[in-house]
C-alpha cells in the first residue's frame, strides 16, 4: 500500500482553519510601506463615511435664518390739553378787543405774544396787582419851587394844561382859566434853566399852541394876564411851577409800533409807563367798557386817575 500523507488526512476544517491563519499572517508579513498604505486608505475611508454622514444630517435639519427683531413704533400720544396746576393757575383775565389776555400764578403771560418781552413783564404785573407804573418823571414835574416866578401883586389864575404831565406831541395845546376883567393873556416858556425861550403875541383867548419843541426835554410855562393896566401873573408862589416835559423820540416809535396790537390794554400801560396819564385813562375807560364786571380793569383804570391827583 500505498504511504498516506499526513496532510492529505487531516480533517478538511483543519486545512481551511490553517489557510486563514496563513492568510493573516501574510498581512503582517507584507513589506512596511504597504502596510502604512492600506492603513491610510482605511482612515481615509472612516473619514469620508464620517463626512457623507454628518453632511446628510445638516440637510435634513431645519434651517434656521437670522432674522432681526421686529421695530415697535411708538403709538402717538393725542394732543392733550394741560394739566391745571397750581403753578400756572389764572390769577387774572380780560377781554381786550378780539383777545382775551391772561396772567398766571408764575407771573406768565398770554395773549400778546407778538409785543416784547419787557413790556410783556410790565403788563403781567399790571393785570396781578390791579396797578400800574407810572414814570418817576412826574413827581419831579409837580414839586413846588417859586425860584422861576417870583411873587407878584394880585390874584392868581389857574394853569390846567400842560401842566406836571410828560406830552405825546412835540406841539402841546396851553389853557387856562380866564380871569375876570383881563382884556389880555401872554405866554412865556422857559427851558429847565429858568431862560425864557418862547413869548407869544398878546391873545385874547385862554389857549395856545407853541411852535414845535425839541423832544426829551422839560419847559415851564407862565400866563401874564393884563388887567386894568397892570400884569397879573400866574403861577405865582406858593403854588408849584407849570413845568412839563416832551416825550423823547425813542419812546413815541416804541408807542408807535404798540398801536399795531389794537390792545388798549397794552396801550394804556405803556402810556402810564412813560407818564402819559391823560391817554392812559382814556384807554382804559375804554377796557372797562369791554369789561364792565371786571374788578381788574377798574382797579387799573383807578390806578392811572390816582397818578393825575
Amino acid at each position: 500500500k500505498a504511504s498516506i500523507n499526513a496532510d492529505t488526512i487531516a480533517p478538511r476544517h483543519v486545512t481551511r482553519s490553517v489557510q486563514r491563519t496563513g492568510f493573516l499572517s501574510s498581512l503582517f508579513t507584507l513589506r512596511p510601506v504597504r502596510t502604512a498604505s492600506v492603513v491610510g486608505a482605511i482612515i481615509l475611508l472612516v473619514v469620508a463615511v464620517i463626512g457623507l454622514r454628518a453632511l446628510f444630517l445638516r440637510e435634513r435639519a431645519p434651517q434656521i435664518v437670522a432674522q432681526n427683531p421686529p421695530v415697535i413704533e411708538p403709538s402717538p400720544i393725542p394732543n392733550q390739553s394741560p394739566v391745571s396746576t397750581p403753578s400756572n393757575q389764572i390769577v387774572a383775565e380780560i377781554a381786550d378787543g378780539d383777545k382775551k389776555i391772561a396772567v398766571d400764578q408764575q407771573g406768565k403771560l398770554s395773549g400778546l405774544e407778538s409785543i416784547a418781552p419787557s413790556d410783556q413783564q410790565l403788563i403781567a404785573r399790571a393785570l396781578s396787582t390791579g396797578r400800574i407804573e407810572t414814570s418817576r418823571e412826574l413827581s419831579q414835574l409837580s414839586q413846588k419851587s417859586g425860584s422861576l416866578m417870583g411873587e407878584r401883586e394880585g390874584v392868581a389864575f389857574a394853569l390846567t394844561q400842560p401842566v406836571g404831565v410828560i406830552v405825546l406831541t412835540d406841539r402841546p395845546p396851553f389853557r387856562w382859566h380866564a380871569l375876570e376883567g383881563a382884556t389880555s393873556y401872554q405866554v412865556s416858556m422857559f427851558d429847565s434853566s429858568f431862560n425864557k425861550i418862547i413869548a407869544s403875541p398878546p391873545l385874547s383867548v385862554t389857549s395856545w399852541t407853541p411852535p414845535q419843541l425839541e423832544r426829551g426835554k422839560i419847559y415851564s410855562w407862565q400866563v401874564t394876564a393884563m388887567k386894568d393896566g397892570k400884569e397879573i401873573k400866574s403861577p405865582i408862589p406858593p403854588a408849584a411851577e407849570a413845568k412839563f416835559k416832551v416825550l423823547d423820540r425813542a419812546r413815541v416809535e416804541e408807542i408807535d409800533r404798540a398801536k399795531r396790537s389794537n390792545s388798549h390794554l397794552v396801550l394804556g400801560v405803556l402810556y402810564a409807563r412813560d407818564g402819559l396819564t391823560n391817554e392812559a385813562e382814556r384807554e382804559f375807560r375804554e377796557l372797562v367798557k369791554e369789561n364792565p364786571d371786571s374788578s381788574v380793569a377798574r382797579n387799573l383804570l383807578r390806578s392811572v386817575q390816582a397818578r393825575k391827583l
